[in-house]
């Protein structure tokens, strides 16, 4: 067993944290690079209309237009709509229960002044459906609501349906090459991922891991033990896939609603250490066999 009496902090774990960030960045750059400008390419798309929400706050809240345009960004304008609505919805709601009281009153009362004159059933006129009042008071609102925010901010109009249907065929256009390039940025760290691993491993150098010319002449050099290499990860990606499988299959009953499987995370755990380890060995290996075809970089 290795001991601690040379042990650094720098040079054996700062370091190599350093090192195994740079290997995945290198790796899988291209792909988060690719997924980050998707993003923002979406977000940019779906930008709202700061000046009609701001009327829309006017006609439902007139009071809270001028907290609503002291917000600092468009976000902060949503949830204050938002919430808004959702405090105009609970005041809706109040109001409709009190019709429905002052309702159910008035039929106590008709039934009382039945009862008075020798009725003994109450006279289908005056029998109350609450659900289909309430349903139409509810539609009543809607189209009272919706008639408000239209005469503020106009309907939609067709330059208006246009830009969201040409923002809809500017995403389903980039879907298509957006997979397509994340397939491949994604195969391209797969297959590089061991190679950068190499190099960090060699040369103990944050810019020759960023450096490509370096992977692809270490994947030369290596030549057809690299083909073994990415096999054998290829191998433990399966191993480890399988062992989680089980896992999960034997110890479902301890499966906690937010916690998770705890018992499946640590056992789990354990053999992602043990793999990484086996990884590691196979890597070693493939460098000492190959040692002599590496006189520009080997510091063995």
């Amino acid at each position: 067993m290795p001991g601690f009496d040379n042990f650094n902090l720098w040079d054996d774990a700062i370091h190599p944290l350093f090192l195994n960030t740079g290997v995945y960045l290198s790796s899988f750059g291209l792909l988060l690079l690719l997924c980050a400008a998707m993003f923002f390419f979406a977000a940019d798309s779906r930008k709202p209309n700061d000046s009609q929400a701001l009327k829309a706050v006017q006609t439902v809240a007139p009071d809270a237009a001028p907290n609503f345009g002291a917000a600092q960004n468009a976000n902060q304008q949503i949830d204050f709509f938002r919430e808004m609505a959702e405090k105009t919805g609970q005041q809706l709601t109040k109001e409709q229960q009190e019709m429905l009281r002052k309702r159910s009153e008035q039929i106590a009362q008709e039934a009382d002044s039945a009862k008075s004159g020798e009725v003994k059933e109450i006279p289908p006129a005056v029998v109350y459906d609450e659900e289909a009042e309430f349903q139409k008071m509810n539609e009543m609102i809607n189209k009272t609501r919706q008639a408000q925010l239209e005469s503020a901010i106009g309907k939609p109009s067709e330059d208006e349906q246009i830009n969201a249907i040409s923002v809809y065929q500017r995403v389903s256009t980039w879907a298509g090459p957006f997979i397509f390039l994340a397939g491949i940025t994604f195969l391209w760290g797969i297959f590089y991922l061991p190679v950068a691993y190499i190099v960090a491993a060699y040369t103990r150098n944050i810019r020759s891991v960023f450096n490509p010319a370096i992977g692809l002449d270490t994947i030369k050099r290596l030549g057809f033990d690299y083909v073994k290499i990415l096999l054998m990860a290829f191998l433990l990606w399966i191993i480890a896939g399988g062992i989680g499988y089980a896992l999960s299959l034997v110890f479902a009953p301890f499966d906690l609603p937010r916690l998770g499987n705890i018992p499946v995370i640590a056992v789990s755990s354990v053999v992602t250490f043990y793999l990484s380890i086996v990884f590691s060995i196979i890597l070693g290996s493939a460098l000492y066999k190959n040692s002599d075809k590496f006189p520009l970089f080997k510091t063995i």
